[in-house]
């Protein structure tokens, strides 16, 4: 569940919530259920959205950050001099 305060249309995934999402067992589904105004039960309304790693999914989703985390390996070689 993902929720706003307003109506923006934007939300983060964290690590553990991508994971999930991007490896599924065969017959699974992941949707992420969004809900806008959340202290507003007035505007507030509830939205199902697809896994934003599926095909179809994607394809409603637009990348809004640049952020990434990499992952690399150092070559070997000498160790830095200690200050």
């Amino acid at each position: 569940m993902k929720a706003s305060t307003g109506d923006r249309g934007e939300f983060e995934l964290g690590e553990s919530e991508v994971e999930r999402a991007n490896h599924l067992c065969p017959g699974e589904t992941y949707t992420i259920v969004y809900v806008t105004h959340v202290l507003d039960s007035t505007h507030r309304r509830i939205t199902p959205l697809p896994n934003p790693f599926s095909a179809p999914g994607l394809a409603g989703y637009r990348f809004v950050g640049t952020a990434m985390r990499l992952r690399f390996e150092l070559p070997p070689g000498r160790p830095e001099p200690s200050a």
